[in-house]
């Protein structure tokens, strides 16, 4: 390895433990600038949760468990009964209303879960937050090193060592389940679904909470 390599190696070395060092030293002060980040930025995530539930419910379809013939296994199947009730809650959709996937349990005698629009829209709002997370990280760093000039990858290595830490003490753990995510922003999972659609009744929703 030549000389001029192995000095850049211990430079951005040096750096990471920098960067690391400081998230470590102020993680209270840090993880008040990314819930900072996260409140400021809760009008947008809302508007689009709002429009991943109407998505979910534009092309969704009632289903109905039936137990089923198989006497060796209890998972049962899913009936087609047609269009989604717009009447029903939000919560309700999320928690009751089947997306007609499938999930392994590894049980034996009960092969098969049915995925909920909570499991699926979950993972839709863990990403949404995840965003947020590590771009509210990078403007910490920036803020606290103006003149540093960091690498995508050196800055995804320092958010990684300190993910868990600023996560734990931050909105972003709300983001788990969906429900958990509309509610930090503030969107009412009482209202029918309906609501979704109606552009007045979801301001409303956001300004009373």
């Amino acid at each position: 390895m030549d000389v001029e390599k192995e000095k850049t190696m211990a430079k951005n070395e040096d750096e990471y433990e920098k960067y690391l060092g400081y998230i470590e030293d102020n993680l209270d002060e840090v993880a008040e600038k990314v819930t900072r980040i996260f409140d400021e930025r809760k009008k947008g995530l809302a508007a689009t949760l709002c429009g991943m539930l109407r998505n979910a419910v534009s092309c969704a379809t009632h289903y109905e468990w039936r137990r089923g013939d198989c006497p060796y296994d209890t998972s049962g199947e899913l009936k087609d009964c047609g269009d989604i009730d717009l009447n029903i809650s939000i919560a309700d959709f999320l928690e009751e209303e089947y997306t007609g996937g499938t999930k392994a349990t590894y049980v034996s005698g009960h092969g098969l879960s049915y995925e909920t629009y909570q499991d699926s829209l979950t993972n839709d709002t863990i990403t949404l937050c995840e965003n947020v997370l590590r771009d509210a990280v990078r403007i910490c760093r920036q803020e606290a090193f103006p003149e540093d000039e960091v690498s995508e990858r050196d800055a995804e290595e320092v958010i990684y060592e300190c993910h868990d830490d600023i996560y734990d003490n931050c909105p972003a753990e709300s983001f788990w389940p969906c429900s958990g995510a509309l509610e930090y922003c503030g969107i009412d999972t009482e209202m029918p679904l309906k609501s979704l659609f109606d552009t007045k009744k979801i301001i409303v929703a956001f300004r009373t909470k």
